[in-house]
């Protein structure tokens, strides 16, 4: 009787947040990675607060601090399984090749996801969001992302404020917290300067938390009618994040339903 070959297990999902410290952002990241977990029922996707993040200081576009490569490496290696490292970021918050050089050399075999933005699913998210806050065709939209690390950054950033133009239907505005890009609260007087009757800020950010707080107050300092919601809790995220998983066991030669 022929033997039927056993099947490769399944990669774990590793989400590598900067968003846990302080209760706002870290409840906000607990509550992703569950949707994520009923969303892909097969896959072991760990706790977040499973990964080691040294200190406090803050990444780019987020609250927290980058968890530690050795520590992530040394988790996935215990886990004995192959594991997708997920970045839970709107844009790269490990410089070049800093976490796939060291994945690559992990006792079980780990790759890495691309970050979360910019991409056309956000750009839908965010689209949504506007509308909840009030956002009606015609207004004005700045894009208010949060610390940019550098020209990759910003460049990342722009594109994202080109998918949203394409879906709300006209012009949208880049701003960050960032020097890289214009402030938001300069964003939104100069619009309101040249003649804008409303202007709505679009939060390009994941989780609620005082840099979310920085970006509302400014803001509604500068006039604007509406500031829409962070990302997290829209059903798009949690959709990109098991397409950027599956993406990820394509390239393994791994299919099947997870």
């Amino acid at each position: 009787m022929p033997q039927t070959a056993a099947l490769p297990p399944v990669p774990a999902l590793v989400p590598l947040s900067p968003d846990l410290v302080g209760s706002t952002g870290r409840e906000s990241v607990e509550r992703l990675v569950g949707a994520v977990r009923r969303a892909l029922p097969r896959v072991n996707v760990l706790d977040p607060q499973d990964i080691p993040v040294p200190g406090t200081a803050a990444t780019e576009g987020h609250d927290g601090a980058r968890p530690a490569i050795p520590s992530v490496l040394r988790l996935v290696d215990r886990l004995g399984v192959p594991s997708v490292l997920m970045p839970l970021t709107l844009s790269s918050f490990y410089a070049g090749g800093q976490l796939a050089a060291p994945a690559a050399r992990a006792r079980y075999e780990a790759r890495v996801a691309q970050p979360l933005g910019p991409d056309r699913l956000l750009a839908r998210a965010l689209l949504v969001r506007l509308r909840q806050a009030g956002a009606q065709w015609g207004d004005a939209v700045v894009l208010a992302a949060g610390e940019l690390s550098g020209p990759a950054a910003l460049a990342a950033a722009e594109h994202a404020a080109a998918m949203l133009a394409s879906e709300w239907g006209s012009p949208v505005s880049l701003a960050s917290t960032s020097p890289l890009a214009p402030s938001v609260q300069d964003a939104v007087s100069d619009l309101r300067a040249t003649g804008a009757h409303r202007v709505f800020v679009a939060s390009y950010l994941l989780t609620p938390g005082p840099l979310a707080d920085v970006v509302a107050g400014s803001a509604r300092q500068a006039g604007a009618a509406g500031v829409a919601e962070v990302l997290a809790g829209h059903r798009l995220l949690v959709e990109l994040i098991v397409q950027r998983y599956r993406t990820v066991l394509a390239s393994w030669g791994q299919g099947g339903p997870v």
